[in-house]
Formats: structure tokens, C-alpha cells, sequence
């Protein structure tokens, strides 16, 4: 009999339109789903019914995060819905919809379970400006994803492109498929010390960084950390950083903005 995979992660997942409800609250706007269903005089759907409310986890997260804590869920995979973060398809993000989704991410963190962020690109509004949609448009263009990114991050640092790699190799020798941890990020002044734990043993290292931390303690996955500044074309790159359970923003430390990397926390125990 075939086994799963010692990395194989038990989780639930949904879509947006399946979940939400709220089509229209908080400064939404109407996507391909909502117009099809309310369509007059047409019914595309049994009994007419739409995701007006649908299961109401707009309204209900914490007790939809509550249940897969007790039932021991690892993580869950959502879609984002970006008529509700970008309500015109091309325009400025409604606060309101971000607002949602980082507390949903927020709560799942808190709760230990891991969140899987699916960023869907035929979730799109009919009238975009007037332009005609069609299929290619649907297949081959993306939202303004990086508008979304949360930027009002109290805390700025800066490190050597090489030497965080440097360190979180050192500190990733006792990690493996079988056994697993976070890399414990503390930012403290003029260094990030870096820590990972595991029954092969226990891994130290310290970069130095210009800025001060102030103390920030926060986990992430190895490899999504990795691979986040290995593809990171500058010499030295600037970590926007808010709280122990934020996303971390990767940008470069100087000139324009050619990269933009958002690279989400791990939950620490006993934090």
C-alpha cells in the first residue's frame, strides 16, 4: 500500500465566491460570479441561488478558524478575491478588503495553521475601463498584485544579500523532510540572530544588519526564506518587518524598487 509523504500537509481548502458572502460590503465591487448569478430574467444556477452570503466567513473567520483548530487542521488554502481588494480591476486598493484578509491571516497564524494564499487570475470583473474581455485577457493578465502588499511597516533593517543566505544555511544543517522547524528570526540592533531547533540537535547563527530590530522576535520557513533572497538581484537588500505573526517585506536597499518579495511567518511555540 502506497504512504503519503513524510511532507505531505493535511489541510481544507476554498474559494473566495464559495466562502465569503458580503458581495457588496465594504467597498467590493462586482465580479464575473456576482453578475452571473444575478443575471435578470436568467437562471444559471439551481433555484437561482448566489454567493451573496454563501457560508459568511467574512463575517464568521474567527469561528471558521476556531473549528479547524479543534479538528486539528494543519493548513488552508484561499483564494483571494480581488474585486474585493481592487474593486474597479485596475485602481486603488480598498483598505477595507485588505484589511479582511491580513486578519484572516492573522488568526490562522495564531491558531498554528499554516496559510495557503492562491492568487487567481480569472476572478476579474466584466467591465474593466470599458475593454471588452476576452479569453486571452482571462488566460494572461494579472492584477496589480504588488498595491496589495502591506507596506506601513514600522520596522526597516538592512543586510547583505549573501550574508542572510549565509546564516540561514548554517542554521538549516539540522532540518530536514523528517524533521521540521522554523528558523527563529530576533532582530536586535546591528545583528539578527538566527536559531533552529530539532531532535538532530540545535543551529546558531548571527548577521550582522544595520537598523535596530528592537527585539522582534519572528519564524519563517527556511526555504520560502531562501528562495526569496536567492532570487533577490541586488547585493543587499531591506526587510520590512511589523510583528512576530506579519508578513516580511523583501525590497532592495537602495534605487528603485525592481523587486518586491512578501514572505509570510511561521508560528513560533510558545509565542
Amino acid at each position: 500500500m502506497s504512504k503519503f509523504p513524510e511532507n505531505f500537509i493535511w489541510g481544507v481548502a476554498c474559494a473566495s465566491y464559495q466562502c465569503e458572502g458580503a458581495w457588496n460590503e465594504d467597498g467590493k465591487g462586482p465580479n464575473i460570479w456576482d453578475d452571473f448569478c444575478h443575471e435578470q430574467g436568467r437562471q444559471h444556477v439551481k433555484n437561482r441561488d448566489t454567493g451573496d452570503t454563501a457560508c459568511d466567513v467574512y463575517h464568521r473567520y474567527r469561528e471558521d478558524v476556531a473549528l479547524m483548530k479543534r479538528h486539528n487542521i494543519k493548513a488552508y488554502r484561499f483564494s483571494v478575491s480581488w474585486a474585493r481588494v481592487i474593486p474597479d480591476g485596475d485602481g486603488e486598493v480598498n483598505e477595507k478588503g485588505l484589511q479582511f484578509y491580513e486578519a484572516l491571516v492573522d488568526e490562522l497564524l495564531a491558531s498554528g495553521i499554516e496559510p495557503m494564499i492562491t492568487l487567481g487570475k480569472r476572478h476579474i470583473l466584466f467591465t474593466v475601463g470599458g475593454v471588452e474581455l476576452i479569453c486571452r485577457r482571462l488566460e494572461g493578465e494579472f492584477l496589480d498584485y504588488k498595491s496589495a502588499i502591506p507596506r506601513n511597516n514600522p520596522i526597516s533593517i538592512t543586510a547583505g544579500t549573501k550574508s542572510l543566505i549565509t546564516s540561514i544555511d548554517r542554521v538549516s544543517v539540522v532540518i530536514s523532510e523528517k524533521q521540521k522547524s522554523p528558523v527563529q528570526c530576533v532582530f536586535d540592533a546591528g545583528s539578527v540572530t538566527m536559531t533552529a531547533k530539532t531532535v538532530s540537535g540545535e543551529a546558531r547563527d548571527v548577521c550582522p544588519i544595520d537598523g535596530d530590530g528592537g527585539g522582534l522576535t519572528i519564524g519563517f520557513n527556511n526555504r520560502y526564506l531562501m528562495d526569496a533572497l536567492k532570487y533577490a538581484p541586488a547585493d543587499s537588500v531591506r526587510l520590512e518587518l511589523n510583528t512576530g505573526i506579519s508578513p516580511c517585506v523583501i525590497l532592495p536597499a537602495e534605487g528603485e524598487e525592481r523587486f518586491l518579495y512578501m514572505v509570510l511567518p511561521v508560528r513560533l511555540k510558545n509565542s
